[in-house]
């Protein structure tokens, strides 16, 4: 398996291109991102790489992040996605605003890229809901436990309420809604959450 190739540039075309590794010639598809930062030809170049093998041929893509590289591994992992749609899904949308509109849940984002129609995008939206942590870049990241804490902060009020409305003291059902928040990796629903809750609480 073939990681990463450093050589010499030697071919660029619209979706690909040809690195001179100690002699041999390597050509490696790329997505439009990727192919606007490369240097120009005859100058040096180092590609992560993914090999594709198929029945007949054998294939390379290039990318010059790891996020990027991530965020093509992950598209694969979505039915109906192959090398080639993926390679065009990257050179349409960034891996980080590809994380934004899958974590927002915004697939129409997704949709003006060629290939990607409604149901592929909002497809791709549901089975890359949890998976984008790879290709989110630290400031998204920060902004989506941000948005959860909002979230959670706001349901912790509403734990607390349904317990005091069950008839427990307004310490102690703020005590369990505390204790029962740490149980939840996420966001949990009120309706889960309170039934952690009563369970810490039950005797």
């Amino acid at each position: 398996m073939i990681a990463w190739l450093r050589g010499l540039l030697v071919e660029k075309e619209p979706d690909s291109v040809v690195l001179d590794v100690g002699g041999v010639g390597y050509r490696l598809f790329v997505t439009n991102q990727t192919l606007e930062r490369l240097p120009a030809k005859g100058l040096a170049v180092e590609l992560l790489a993914h090999m594709v093998v198929r029945e007949d041929a054998i294939q390379l893509y290039g990318f010059l992040e790891s996020e990027e590289r991530q965020a093509f591994l992950s598209l694969l992992g979505v039915n109906g996605i192959g090398p080639r749609l993926a390679r065009v899904i990257l050179s349409g949308i960034r891996p980080g605003d590809l994380a934004d509109a899958v974590v927002q849940g915004k697939s129409e984002r997704l949709q003006s890229i060629p290939g990607v129609g409604k149901r592929m995008a909002q497809r791709i939206v549901t089975e890359l809901k949890g998976k984008v942590g790879g290709f989110q870049s630290i400031t998204q990241q920060w902004r989506a436990e941000q948005d959860h804490a909002v979230e959670a902060e706001g349901m912790f009020g509403d734990v607390v309420s349904v317990l005091t409305n069950l008839g427990y003291r307004p310490a102690e059902a703020r005590r369990a809604a505390a204790e029962a928040r740490e149980f939840f990796q996420g966001v949990p629903t009120v309706q889960n959450w309170v039934r952690e809750a009563l369970r810490l609480l039950s005797p």
